[in-house]
């Protein structure tokens, strides 16, 4: 699952679903600093928005890590 923080990621990534989870670089105790797996829950990877970057950046990201993954699926 890709989302943005909320109540259903949560409780994907509970039920131990992989989840990649997209957030602003705000200080937040619950996904830490620079860190990219989540402490809570390790199905889930954190993709961060910094300050200086569009949400395209992170997008781009997002969708090259997704296109490695279906291949190491095939």
């Amino acid at each position: 699952m890709i989302s943005a923080d909320g109540k259903v990621a949560h409780l994907a990534a509970a039920m131990g679903k992989e989840v990649w989870l997209l957030i602003s670089n705000g200080e937040n105790y619950r996904w830490q600093l620079d860190v990219k797996v989540s402490p809570w829950y390790p199905t889930m990877k954190i993709y961060r928005k910094n300050p200086n970057e569009l949400w395209g950046d992170v997008i781009k990201q997002v969708e090259k890590d997704l296109v490695s993954y279906l291949k190491s699926e095939e």
